[in-house]
C-alpha cells in the first residue's frame, strides 16, 4: 500500500465497506453526504488515507487555502479516507470511505482500494452515487439500487427500487473498483439518489435520508436518522419559500408532480414504505421519467406560449 497512509493498526473481520466519491456521480454531494452522516452518527475513526500526489491534476482538483484563527495560511488537498465504525448495541461494525474522484491511474487507485478492503476482511462494498434528474422536490426522494447478492436483489424486488442495470456511457471511479472487487470475490451493492435538477443547493439533505432510509431497509444497517429528518423539512420549506413568488416555476414543478404521480400511480408518500406492496404497483426506474432536457424544453415552450399570449 505505497499511495495509502494508515493511522494505526487497520481493524480485522469487517465484512462491510460503504464508499461515495465526490465528483461526476455525487448530485447535491448527497452520496458523499450519506457516508459523512454515517461517520459522524457512528462515531468512526479515521484510519487510512490516500497520499494524493499519484492520482491528481492539481489544475484540475486544486487545493484550497484556508486562513486559521491566528491569521495561518494552509493548504487542505483532495481527500481520500477511510473510517472505522466499531460495532456496539446490535450495530455490525463498518469501514466506511469518503473520497474525491481522482484524475490519474484509476486501476492503481482501484487496487489500493480494495487491498486495503481485503486486509480488513471487507466481503461487500456498498456505494451511493447521485445523479441529476427530472423529478419534483415536493416528492419523497427517488433510490435505485443493484447488487450481485441475490438476496439483497430479492428485497429490491420487493420494495421496488430494483435498477435495471441498462445505462450505458461515461462513468466514475467506483465502477472501476467495482469490476476488480467482483474479479477478488467480493459482493457489491449500489444505491443511485435521484437529484431534483432544478435545485442546485448543496448537500440535499432529502436525498441524503432517502439513500440511508434504504440502505437501513434492505440491509439491516443501522443508522439514526431524525436529525435528517429535521434537516429534510427545513429544506423542502426554504425550497418552497424560493419558488412562491415564481408563477413559471411553480406550474414546472406541478408538470413534474403529474409526470411523477402517473409513474408511481399513488400520491401517497407511504407507496415507498410499503413493503408488501407488489412490484408491479411501485417499480419505476429512471428511465421511465421524462428527459430532462425534454422537460426544460417543455418550460421553455410553455413560457413563450405565455409572453405572447400576455
Amino acid at each position: 500500500m505505497n499511495h495509502i497512509r494508515t493511522i494505526g493498526k487497520l481493524p480485522e473481520n469487517v465484512d462491510t465497506l460503504i464508499a461515495a466519491f465526490s465528483g461526476w456521480s455525487d448530485a447535491g454531494d448527497a452520496a458523499t453526504g450519506a457516508v459523512r452522516y454515517l461517520i459522524r452518527d457512528r462515531k468512526a475513526k479515521l484510519i487510512a488515507e490516500y497520499e494524493p500526489e499519484d492520482f491528481f491534476d492539481f489544475t484540475q482538483n486544486r487545493p484550497i487555502v484556508k486562513v486559521g484563527d491566528k491569521g495561518i495560511r494552509s493548504l487542505s488537498w483532495p481527500k481520500n479516507e477511510f473510517y472505522f465504525s466499531e460495532g456496539s448495541d446490535g450495530n455490525v461494525p463498518l469501514l466506511l470511505f469518503a473520497g474525491t474522484e481522482p484524475n490519474l491511474k484509476w486501476g492503481t487507485f482501484s487496487n489500493s482500494f480494495l487491498d486495503v478492503a481485503e486486509l480488513c476482511g471487507v466481503k461487500q462494498i456498498i456505494t451511493f452515487g447521485a445523479l441529476l434528474n427530472a423529478v419534483p422536490h415536493t416528492r419523497k426522494a427517488q433510490v435505485n439500487g443493484s447488487s450481485t447478492s441475490k438476496s439483497t436483489l430479492e428485497i429490491m424486488e420487493k420494495i421496488g427500487i430494483l435498477s435495471g442495470g441498462t445505462y450505458e456511457g461515461p462513468t466514475g471511479i467506483a465502477s472501476a473498483i467495482i469490476q476488480i472487487a467482483k474479479e477478488r470475490g467480493m459482493d457489491h451493492t449500489g444505491f443511485w439518489g435521484h437529484v431534483p435538477h432544478y435545485i442546485q443547493t448543496n448537500p440535499n439533505p432529502v436525498v441524503i435520508e432517502s439513500m440511508l432510509d434504504r440502505l437501513r431497509s434492505v440491509l439491516g444497517i443501522s443508522v439514526d436518522l431524525n436529525e435528517l429528518a429535521g434537516e429534510s423539512a427545513a429544506f423542502i420549506e426554504r425550497c418552497e419559500e424560493a419558488i412562491k413568488d415564481d408563477p413559471s416555476i411553480q406550474e414546472y414543478v406541478e408538470r413534474l408532480e403529474k409526470y411523477f404521480d402517473d409513474i408511481v400511480r399513488e400520491e401517497d408518500l407511504e407507496i415507498f414504505s410499503q413493503q408488501e406492496l407488489s412490484t408491479q404497483q411501485n417499480a419505476y426506474s429512471s428511465s421511465d421519467f421524462p428527459n430532462t432536457e425534454d422537460l426544460v424544453e417543455d418550460l421553455e415552450d410553455f413560457l413563450r406560449k405565455r409572453r405572447n399570449s400576455d
